[in-house]
């Protein structure tokens, strides 16, 4: 029962808070009003009713304080009278004058309960009310609100005498009138009501235009916001002049600008370099198409060189397509691996016999792959990651020269290691060797043919199938392609 009461009294204020705070966001949540106005509003509330509970409890603390220095200059004081009592220098009637006198002194209702060889006397001076003294957090409360009494355990203690071998135990107990204390009160409550109604004239005229300025950043960082768009979006919010958290959200927001900006530039590239890959063949298939249009129904010989013509710049517009596909599958994270249990090991072994069967450079690739690994992949793609590879090995690697596969196992991981002794890799191009349409030397672009993607779609497959790639390069020496994949996929990637 105690416990609830205590419990109670503890969470009366936190009610009202909460009462009170429904009540603001219920009346202005329909207000439209602006950040600032809405920190300083809720703010101003918080210190109005921060006040109030000061100026209601601080009068009442300073009274318990009184109240305890008053008890313990009652508790010295009869502590004298006791002691003679004990000592047989006052009697009964000497003690309570005694205790009365205690009474007019420090204006305290008083009861002195003397246990003695289990007798038990007590001394009542005042208005000390017979039978009333608190026994509950509950009563205490009432006697303070009912009578304007606030009653106090002074202290309770024995005192023995060995020249007459006497004990006795002395318990004292008093009523404080709240009367007595009214002008404290009142004085102290106002003297608070007053400052506080300074400090909040002061934070409404202060308070609005502080949080203002601490929120300018943020005014700035909208102004800079709505002016970035496709067309600068060099732009950047200003660091230097925030602070704090607002620092951390403009190093951010800046942060996914250059994002943007970068994802941006790839994305007009791309487009550029599609456009470039596609124009070439279509001038070619126009070309064609107007020579038909003008010879070629008579003449068989252009008639048979315009379809071939044509059918070969459609099948690389084809292949240019799926390759595309592929790559924005892959961005869209809708590209499908369906794993299935295979040797790769034989598998790369047939791939290399195939590319020596119509390979018509005067090279020699060799396969340094033993039967038996097996693993769980989507073969499809691995073979189609490993033809490019190979492909591109054969078309930077000089006649004469040679290509080495070589395929080994460790513990849950397959290497495959790729290596020939073509023209090599400049070490700048290197970190770019993987990007779509990036060309290290147009001329030998040219050359060897390709959109420039293959690469980039061997990547994805590896980074779909959870492996790693690695390049080594020496110009004039040869690249070595190194590939890690586990050997085992998940189905339901």
């Amino acid at each position: 029962m105690i416990r609830k009461i205590l419990m109670a009294i503890i969470t009366f204020p936190i009610k009202i808070l909460k009462g009170v705070r429904d009540w603001f966001l219920h009346t202005f949540k329909n207000l439209h009003l602006s950040m600032r106005k809405r920190i300083a509003t809720e703010y101003l509330i918080v210190y109005s009713l921060t006040g109030l509970f000061t100026i209601l409890l601080v009068p009442f603390v300073f009274v318990f304080f009184e109240i305890d220095e008053s008890s313990d200059d009652v508790n010295n004081k009869l502590n004298q009278y006791f002691v003679s009592y004990i000592e047989e220098i006052y009697d009964v009637e000497a003690l309570e004058v005694k205790i009365n006198q205690v009474y007019i002194i420090e204006d305290v209702s008083l009861s002195v309960i003397i246990e003695e060889n289990g007798e038990i006397t007590t001394a009542n001076t005042g208005e000390f009310l017979k039978n009333m003294f608190p026994n509950n957090p509950w009563e205490y409360i009432t006697n303070i609100f009912n009578r304007g009494l606030i009653a106090k355990k002074i202290s309770k203690y024995t005192l023995y005498n060995e020249k007459t071998n006497r004990e006795i135990i002395f318990e004292i107990k008093g009523y404080y009138s709240i009367v007595k204390y009214k002008l404290e009160i009142v004085t102290l409550g106002s003297i608070l009501l007053v400052f506080y109604s300074v400090g909040f004239v002061f934070i409404s005229m202060i308070g609005g235009a502080r949080v203002k300025k601490v929120l300018s950043p943020i005014f700035h960082m909208t102004k800079i916001a709505e002016q970035i768009s496709v067309s600068n979006l060099n732009m950047r919010l200003d660091i230097e002049s925030t602070k704090y958290e607002l620092k951390d959200l403009a190093i951010t927001l800046n942060d996914m600008l250059n994002r943007l900006d970068k994802d941006y530039g790839k994305q007009k590239s791309f487009v550029s370099d599609v456009s470039h890959e596609l124009r070439t063949p279509i001038s070619i298939i126009s070309g064609y198409a107007s020579m038909l249009e003008r010879w070629g129904k008579k003449d068989e010989e252009i008639l048979n060189e315009s379809i071939e013509a044509i059918k070969g710049e459609a099948g690389n517009m084809q292949q240019l397509v799926e390759n595309l596909l592929t790559l924005v599958r892959s961005d869209n994270q809708t590209l499908k691996y369906e794993p299935t249990d295979f040797d790769i090991g034989k598998q790369i072994c047939s791939i290399v016999k195939e590319f020596n069967m119509v390979n018509t450079k005067d090279q020699y690739i060799t396969c340094e792959s033993k039967e038996g690994i097996c693993v769980h992949l989507d073969e499809a793609k691995i073979k189609q990651t490993l033809r490019i590879f190979i492909d591109n090995a054969i078309k930077y690697t000089p006649e004469n020269g040679g290509i080495k596969i070589k395929c080994y196992d460790i513990d849950k991981e397959v290497y495959i290691h790729i290596k020939d002794t073509g023209i090599g890799i400049y070490k700048e191009d290197l970190p770019y060797l993987f990007e779509r349409f990036y060309r290290s030397d147009e001329s030998r672009t040219r050359q060897t043919g390709g959109h420039g993607l293959g690469l980039a779609i061997a990547k994805v497959m590896i980074i779909g199938h959870k492996g790693k790639i690695k390049v080594k390069s020496r110009i004039g020496k040869g690249s070595e392609f190194i590939i890690t994949l586990p050997k085992i996929l998940d189905d339901n990637i």
